[in-house]
This record gives structure tokens, sequence and C-alpha cells, in this order.
């Protein structure tokens, strides 16, 4: 369909170019600007008119503009001067369309038997990037000087938004935050002027799976999980703990006796020590009139794994002396036997929302940052 334009000539709408929206709208105007259809001296259309033209919001089409006067293509006038062409020389090749975005992520490995959470995040992310037709470059926490080569990536001219993983330091976030472009953090939540941030509740599965042992009527309470950031030595390293707050907060609110919660942490920062044997986790190889039934809620599948074969040293019996519950759906559990009570995150749907919250800040320069909890669902498979 033809559109009149402002002069009373027919054209075809713009043509829609890879990018956001404000990206297509700044690449015509800059085509027109150099074929001499608004020359030197003129007033650009309106943001009004232009919002009309293209069909976007006036926010969408300030920031095609701010882009221009950045370039010095154009400049601002005040009052009933509007904005006019600066120049119409061609554009240098320094000035680059932001259509790359930059992702800090975890080591990459093969696709395995045990865990491949963040490769199906991954591809998630991957996908909805290709959807939105950008590019995508980053890297990883065991490349050497990795905090240097993602600032020297975060700040090139293509870069238009960022992708951070669970395990960014916090004083690397703000350091990054200096680059003052759209970024979201995954799975974990970092109050930062910026900084989007999307994660599972894992507060809330704490808190249901202290709920559910309590309903299955088991007398002491357990949580397996590393080390706890005071523990540590390391503010927020892991946001596992996150799973730990929700479990103990639910067992206070119940009214739990702190001789019936017991925690299982290993001590992974100091001595690398991870947890096998039925001794580790104070269940006897031969239960006695004095066993009293333990539900354990445990942060990642493969602990729950990990806890799974401890039980199997001993005659306790899985859903009655003792119940379990996991997180992840990791395949370690489904291939494991037997299978037990999870939760479920839905992976790639977690990439796509990641970026979907970038590209919406992207092409929205006014949104706010946003805290977007998503809520895994629950995997009964009979362990409690």
């Amino acid at each position: 369909m033809s559109r009149k334009m402002n002069d009373g000539a027919l054209s075809e709408p713009p043509k829609v170019l890879r990018g956001a929206k404000y990206q297509a709208v700044s690449e015509e105007l800059r085509r027109r600007i150099k074929s001499g259809k608004y020359g030197v001296g003129q007033r650009v259309p309106s943001i009004r008119e232009l919002s009309q033209e293209f069909q976007v919001s006036s926010v969408t089409v300030t920031r095609s503009i701010q882009e221009l006067v950045t370039e010095e293509l154009v400049t601002c006038g005040a009052g009933s001067r509007g904005t006019v062409v600066l120049r119409q020389d061609k554009l240098s090749s320094e000035v680059a369309q932001r259509t790359t975005l930059a992702c800090l992520f975890r080591p990459h490995r093969p696709r395995n038997e045990v865990d491949n959470f963040g490769l199906d995040v991954l591809q998630g992310i991957r996908q909805q990037i290709s959807a939105h037709d950008y590019r995508f470059v980053y890297h990883c926490f065991d490349e050497i000087d990795y905090q240097r080569k993602m600032l020297v990536t975060a700040f090139s001219p293509w870069i238009a938004g960022m992708v951070l993983d669970v395990y960014t330091p916090t004083d690397f976030l703000h350091r990054l935050a200096e680059k003052k472009i759209p970024m979201v953090l995954f799975g974990r939540v970092e109050v930062m002027d910026g900084l989007s941030c999307v994660a599972p509740d894992y507060e809330r599965c704490g808190r249901e799976s202290f709920r559910i042992l309590a309903e299955k009527g088991y007398e002491r309470f357990g949580f397996y999980g590393p080390p706890l950031p005071e523990e540590a030595g390391a503010a927020h390293i892991y946001p596992l703990d996150s799973f730990h707050r929700g479990f103990k907060s639910a067992a206070d609110a119940a009214g739990v006796p702190a001789d019936r919660l017991v925690c299982f942490l290993e001590n992974n920062v100091t001595e690398g020590k991870v947890l096998l044997d039925p001794e580790d986790f104070g269940l006897p190889r031969a239960k006695d009139s004095s066993w009293r039934r333990l539900g354990v809620f445990c942060s990642t599948d493969t602990r729950g794994r990990r806890f799974m074969d401890a039980v199997a040293k001993t005659d306790l019996r899985v859903g009655q002396d003792v119940g379990l519950i996991g997180y992840g759906n990791l395949e370690c559990n489904l291939r494991g036997r037997p299978p037990f009570d999870t939760w479920h995150s839905d992976r790639l749907g977690v990439g796509i929302e990641i970026v979907n919250e970038l590209m919406a800040r992207i092409e929205n320069p006014l949104r706010p940052a946003a805290i977007i909890k998503m809520s895994p669902q629950y995997v009964d498979r009979g362990s409690v």
C-alpha cells in the first residue's frame, strides 16, 4: 500500500531494516538525508509526523533523531525551527548500526547426561536474538582476562545491549553499567540503575517445598545446598541461597523448632568436599526405633541425585522414611533410579524472556528496568 508523504508525493512505506524499530527509522532518515530529499538547512518532518508515517511511538522517533544528532547530521533547534539537516556528506564507516547483543555466560560444555540447564537457556537466548534479526557475541567466565574482553566488547559502537549470567561479580556489573546501555542479568536479582533481572522464583520454591513436605507429615526438615554467602565468604555469588531463605522462612512461620531443622552444606569453597555417604546426611545405614521421618529439599537435582545415592546405601524407604524434592528437572534426575520430585523451569522460555526484556528496553529507552521472577512448576514423581 502506498502512502502520501509530506511533500504530496506518493512513496512506498519505508523498508523495515534489521534491528530495533528506532534503528529502522534512523536508517531511513539517513537515506533521505544522503539522497537530498531533506536538504541541508531543511526542516525534517516533526516527531508527530514521523510517528504517523512510520507507525511507531514518539519515543521511538525521538531516539532515532537523537542518533542523527550524535552523528552531527541534524540539529534540534528551539521553537518552530524543529529538527534541521546540518550536512549530507557520506556517513563515516565508524558510525556503526547497533544490531549486536553481547553476552557473558558460564563456560561452554558439551551436552551431557547430568545438567544441560545453561545450554538450554543459551539456546533460548540465541533463538530469540535471531528472531529479532540481531547478531550475538559472547564471552565465558573461563576465558583468560574475560572481564577486559567483555568491557572492550560492551563499549564497541555496534553493541545495543547485554545479557549477563548469574555468576557475574557485582563489582563487574557496576563497571559494565558505566556503558549506560540496557542490561539483563539472568538468575539472580541485583538492584542497580539500568539493570533488569530475570530469574526463577527461588524463594517461592523453597517455601512451597517446605509446605509440601510438612503436609506429607515429615517430622524433620533438611536443606541441601552450597555454602550460604556468609559461610562462603562471598556476597551473593551463589543466588541459590534464596532457596534456603524461602525454606527456612516457611519453617519459621510454621513454628518448627531449631532441632528439627538441618542444613547439609558443601564446603566447596575451601576443601571441595562433596557429600556422598549416609553419614554425611546423618542417615543410619540400618533404621532403628529412634528414626524420625526426614524431608529434604535440594537446591539442584545434581545434589538430589547424590542424596538418593546415599539413601540407597541404607534400608530407609523413599517416600516414607525420607522424602526428597530437587530443582531443575535435570537429566541426572530423569536418568537415575528412582527419579524424584523436582521443580521444572522452562529453560528455553527463560532464555526467550531474557531477550524479550532486553529488546523492550532497547526499543523504548524510557522503559524502566524490571525484576521478572518466573514461577517453576512442581513435578510429582512419588519421592515425597
